[in-house]
């Protein structure tokens, strides 16, 4: 049984799982093999029979669960970033000979992640579109800490009438009628450290993938250290931006490297081989967060102060004047 054979079985498995009505002439069809995209497509189309409602592809994605998928479940599921995630799912597409043709694209301020039909199934609409949507939904979720008001959705069929359902489940924007369906994410999302990531579990699963799936395309590795670093700490100033009640502190060395499964004394030996430390790191990032929090008209340089982890505004006022020659106020008088 090759992948895309082993892909649709578990497929079936999962159908049958959430669906015992499922046809088993052709759950059996598929347990024999030599199966590909048409018996994944009878798959969708009977669940679609028996659920009797257009927004059957929704209904499916809120049960779905990646674990069940075995090791490239569990690599998607505790990938590192939202990127690993996104390009394990292309590369594995491709892999199994998918019903979509998947591509991801990015520009400086997005990720998009677009799939255009590789047969046709336009008689079950938008569903089966809506089901990956919604599949994904809850990683994203994750790694946006909720934000999902900030994602678009492309369908490539028209609006359904259940559109209220789609915007409380997906949230963001939905557009209609377009060339393809896609998944646009901000870029500042797809590289900070998933909350999902689990080192052992990842590695695992990614060596088991490239061995089952012969997955090259992509690079699949650990986190370079610098960017792990990083993304914690935009993380955590990302998080004090939503609009908490108090700001917290940023991440110590001490949480970060606990966070990682490493000792902080690991951290700092591999930070050094960098030629560089935590404290410089998070300093870089609290410079570079700085200019663009004064750009936001709304908030001002106290709360600035506090999203950048600083109790204390005079601190951030001197560190700020290090950094620029000047203070944050006239920085913002002088845009």
């Amino acid at each position: 049984m090759d992948s895309t054979d082993s892909f649709v079985a578990m497929m079936a498995d999962y159908f049958l799982q959430i669906q015992p009505a499922m046809p088993s002439a052709l759950i059996e069809e598929i347990k024999r093999g030599d199966v590909g995209p048409d018996a994944l497509l009878g798959l969708f189309r009977e669940y679609a029979r028996l659920r009797e409602k257009p927004s059957w592809g929704i209904d499916l994605g809120m049960r779905f669960n990646l674990l069940e998928f075995g090791f490239f479940g569990y690599a998607v599921s505790s990938a590192p970033t939202l990127r690993h995630s996104l390009g394990l799912l292309v590369d594995y597409g491709v892999l199994v000979g998918s019903i979509y043709d998947y591509q991801l694209e990015e520009n400086e301020q997005t990720l998009t992640i677009s799939f255009t039909p590789a047969i046709d199934f336009s008689d079950m609409g938008a569903g089966v579109a809506e089901f990956a949507f919604s599949s994904l939904i809850k990683q994203v979720f994750a790694v946006t800490f909720g934000n999902l008001d900030q994602l678009k959705f492309g369908f490539m069929d028209a609006q359904p009438d259940y559109i209220q359902l789609l915007q409380e489940y997906l949230g963001g924007e939905l557009l209609f009628n377009q060339s393809s369906f896609f998944m646009t994410i901000p870029s500042q999302y797809c590289d900070l450290p998933s909350p999902l990531y689990n080192r052992e579990i990842w590695e695992l699963s990614i060596q088991e993938c490239r061995k089952q799936y012969s997955m090259t395309k992509y690079t699949y590795e650990r986190l370079n250290i610098v960017d792990a670093v990083n993304g914690y700490i935009d993380s955590a100033i990302l998080r004090n931006q939503q609009g908490v009640a108090s700001y917290a502190a940023l991440p110590t060395s001490a949480e970060v490297s606990s966070k990682l499964g490493i000792s902080e004394s690991y951290l700092r030996k591999q930070l050094l081989a960098e030629k560089t430390s935590f404290r410089q790191l998070k300093e870089e990032r609290c410079q570079d967060w700085s200019l663009k929090l004064l750009k936001q008209e709304q908030l001002s340089i106290e709360q600035a102060a506090g999203v950048l982890g600083y109790s204390d505004t005079s601190n951030f006022s001197r560190a700020f004047k290090r950094w620029f020659g000047q203070g944050p106020a006239a920085v913002r008088s002088s845009d």
